[in-house]
């Protein structure tokens, strides 16, 4: 069985290849995935694998229609994980790059995901987006 970094590692590299199955496949059924509210009326919370993944489907891929998330490093305490990185790709709107450092929290029990916490960037995504 695949400890709970090789799941994470090989989560990364799925999101990475455009195979988000693999990733939505990892989370608990009741898993709460926690981001920075990228603007005024913005989501910041959403709750179980369909909002995830409408997460990725709505926001992430118009915004950054070639997102990648690179971890650095990682970071293991009994059921967390913290992974630092970088998130890079295009931003939609203005063709800028988008280059910003990350810390991504998760949170595991019985081998699923069952929280994710996210900080970045936002100085770095805003003036990318504008």
């Amino acid at each position: 069985m695949a400890s709970n970094l090789e799941k994470l590692r090989g989560g990364y590299d799925a999101y990475n290849a455009g195979d988000h199955t693999v990733v939505l496949s990892l989370f608990a059924p009741d898993i709460r995935w926690e981001v920075p509210p990228f603007g005024p009326d913005a989501q910041a919370v959403w709750l179980g694998p369909e909002e995830v993944g409408r997460f990725f489907r709505e926001f992430v891929a118009p915004t950054i229609p070639d997102h990648r998330v690179e971890p650095e490093s990682y970071h293991e305490v009994g059921e967390h994980i913290v992974a630092f990185g970088r998130h890079v790709g295009t931003a939609a709107p203005t063709g800028k790059p988008i280059d910003m450092p990350f810390a991504h929290v998760w949170t595991f029990r019985d081998g699923q995901v069952t929280r994710f916490y996210e900080v970045v960037d936002m100085q770095g995504f805003v003036g990318a987006m504008t």
